[in-house]
């Protein structure tokens, strides 16, 4: 659900740079920070809310519902949401063309996404050819896809531009 809602979040800001005349690449680079940080402080509700949690674990860092400790799926998507913006912001320091940083959102956001599925109780599972992969996994890897091509044309048609230190 999260990946329709950021592909969605995405045409609205291609409508609204359009818009305001704003290079759509650019702004997009400037906000995924934020959005990380948005999302990262945003998993904490499904804490409280009992949801998001993986698998029966006795780690000790498990969470208990209902006198069953699960794995905390959110807090692992919280930190490395935190991670990744320090990445994001650290790859937004060196010469790179604009563009750039929204396609590593995209691969690095994506590919917590493609492992926490398998963890996850509440998953859908898909049968392609006999191989059973979680929904939300096989729309991860097309994403990491996606962010990668992205990224490739990105740097072979946009200049490469560095910001002052």
């Amino acid at each position: 659900a999260i990946h329709g809602g950021l592909l969605l979040a995405a045409i609205a800001l291609i409508v609204y740079c359009r818009k305001r005349r704003l290079s759509f690449l650019q702004t997009a680079d400037i906000l995924m920070p934020g959005v990380l940080l948005g999302q990262a402080i945003g998993r904490w509700g499904n804490y409280f809310n009992q949801e998001l949690y993986g698998t029966p674990t006795d780690l000790p860092w498990a969470i208990t519902i209902e006198g069953v400790k699960y794995h905390p799926a959110f807090l692992y998507e919280s930190l490395w949401n935190f991670a990744m913006i320090f990445v994001l912001l650290k790859l937004m320091q060196r010469k790179h063309p604009y563009g750039e940083i929204f396609g590593w959102y995209w691969i690095l956001y994506s590919i917590c996404r493609f492992f926490l599925e398998f963890i996850r109780v509440d998953r859908v599972d898909l049968d392609l050819f006999g191989l059973v992969i979680p929904g939300s996994s096989l729309v991860s890897l097309i994403c990491i896809i996606f962010g990668i091509v992205w990224i490739a044309v990105i740097r072979k048609t946009r200049p490469y531009i560095e910001l002052p230190k």
